[in-house]
């Protein structure tokens, strides 16, 4: 149910139309009227009120403009909201309203020249463009998880909004602009939203209602996003030799010999080794087609990433980074050793243990850390259970991943990424070979929806196809994803997981 919210009707005044615009009538001799009539047919008259309108108009379109503008950004901001769509949409309905009443009075002008002869409606309209402002700034800072922690250790979240609504709602009142709300008392909604947001922190992220961990967070999750963005910054030029200097002081290269080797080996390229240090168990996995002599451009980009995602050490959901490590002319990555490989292989062996609970447990882990990597402004590229790792505590941990395409290169066999396809998002699954799309969040959501179907029937998407040669089942893939064809869940699968995994393919 609705509530059309206009200016209370002064005597006399009509709220008929879109605009409420005020109007005045007396009661005229017919002799005045006549003159009246014969006035308003004469060319000079009416060009002079055409030009009054088009001058006083004049002085409003640069307003009329910028808020349009502002409703645009609003709209895109809205839809890239990571966070609080229903805390965006509360603002997002009134800056629509806004724009559409403002485009009214552009396309009907000289039906609305009361309006624009006004006294006041120009610095009105000059300071409702700088409400709509703030509240896109609100939006930018809630709807992205290191800026909405900030503005909750600020604790004015619930006062800011309350005020910014009746601060809008009070504009478009006085600029007797119609529009449409709920009639829920907006400070219960806002109320609802905040505790849905701490709720988030608590069930998504493990952060208790701790202001120190909270801030402990927030820091961390900024101090990424801070450094990613100087890396691609500085990506964009070839490694100069003061940025050389500066991996080597932040970043220095392990000392290979000062690891003992096992013999452990989860792939030919991958070994456990301990370190003689501190005891840790760690994971050397030896960079493809880099040696000292042939590529120190990677070597060095490789090593100012990791710098970055050590940073992440304090995620239960992503691995651990420890640096790189150089032995005579091989260079490794260094990560935590996980003593039960990837989740493919896990549920293969264990196929037992994969009841509901673990199902669950796994995929919420899977989700929490994509999400955290996504807070951060990091994209994986590459979700599937090849890249989930379990440790010896069946603990599920994201891996394989990086900051650039050069990471990916010197760290991922090209074996194992010829089965992405499986998880690839339709919209870069089906391009044509000339076609280019810039791979987004929502081409990851695809990809974990897929993934939440494996863990479901504990067998790979597609596997149907899997008697087939490689190339036959990417052709396969595509002409099933191309027909919208999806395997039916099994009986066992419940309905919200079904939903779920819907959502992500859709």
């Amino acid at each position: 149910m609705t509530t059309i919210f206009n200016r209370k009707k002064n005597e006399g005044q009509s709220t008929n139309s879109v605009m409420d615009m005020q109007s005045s009538s007396q009661d005229d001799t017919s002799e005045s009227t006549s003159k009246s009539k014969e006035n308003l047919l004469k060319p000079s008259i009416i060009m002079k009120g055409l030009s009054d309108i088009a001058q006083n108009f004049d002085n409003f379109a640069p307003v009329i403009s910028k808020i349009c503008k502002l409703g645009e950004q609003v709209i895109e901001l809205y839809e890239k909201a990571q966070h609080n769509k229903k805390l965006c949409g509360l603002l997002l309905k009134r800056c629509n309203c806004a724009v559409a009443s403002v485009k009214d009075l552009d396309i009907r002008r000289t039906e609305y020249k009361e309006f624009f002869f006004k006294k006041g409606n120009l610095e009105l309209l000059i300071a409702f463009s700088k409400c709509i402002e703030k509240s896109k700034e609100f939006i930018s800072r809630v709807s992205k998880i290191h800026k909405l922690m900030k503005y909750l250790l600020a604790g004015s979240i619930e006062d800011d909004l309350k005020e910014l609504v009746n601060e809008f709602d009070g504009y478009m009142l006085s600029l007797n602009f119609s529009f449409t709300i709920q009639t829920r008392d907006d400070s219960i909604i806002i109320k609802d939203y905040v505790i849905q947001i701490h709720e988030l922190l608590s069930n998504v992220y493990n952060i208790p209602n701790d202001k120190q961990k909270q801030q402990n967070f927030y820091s961390e999750v900024d101090l990424v996003i801070r450094e990613h963005r100087k890396f691609l910054i500085q990506n964009e030029k070839p490694n100069s030799d003061e940025l050389i200097t500066i991996v080597e002081e932040n970043e220095p290269l392990l000392n290979g010999n000062d690891y003992q080797k096992t013999d452990h080996h989860s792939s030919e390229k991958i070994e456990k080794r301990i370190s003689f240090k501190d005891s840790t168990d760690v994971s050397f996995k030896e960079f493809s087609n880099i040696s000292s002599s042939n590529n120190v451009d990677t070597q060095i980009e490789v090593r100012r990433q990791v710098n970055i995602l050590k940073i992440l050490k304090n995620s239960d959901h992503i691995i651990r980074f420890f640096g790189v490590a150089q032995e005579n002319s091989k260079f490794y990555l260094v990560t935590e050793w996980m003593d039960y490989g990837n989740l493919y292989e896990y549920y293969t062996k264990f196929r037992d243990n994969m009841n509901w609970r673990t199902k669950i447990r796994f995929s919420l882990d899977i989700c929490r850390g994509v999400m955290y990597l996504h807070d951060c402004e990091i994209l994986h590229h590459d979700i599937r259970s090849a890249n989930i790792l379990v440790n010896k505590d069946r603990k599920v941990r994201i891996a394989n991943f990086g900051l650039s395409r050069k990471f990916s290169d010197a760290t991922r066999s090209v074996a194992q990424d010829s089965e992405n396809v499986r998880y690839m998002a339709p919209e870069k699954l089906l391009l044509s070979k000339n076609e280019k799309r810039k791979y987004d969040s929502k081409c990851e959501i695809y990809s974990v929806g897929m993934l939440l179907r494996e863990i479901a029937e504990l067998k790979k998407p597609h596997s149907v196809l899997d008697k087939l040669e490689l190339h036959d089942i990417v052709i396969g893939i595509r002409k099933r994803i191309q027909d919208k064809h999806y395997e039916p869940f099994s009986d066992d699968v419940p309905l919200d997981w079904q939903l779920t995994v819907s959502k992500g393919e859709c």
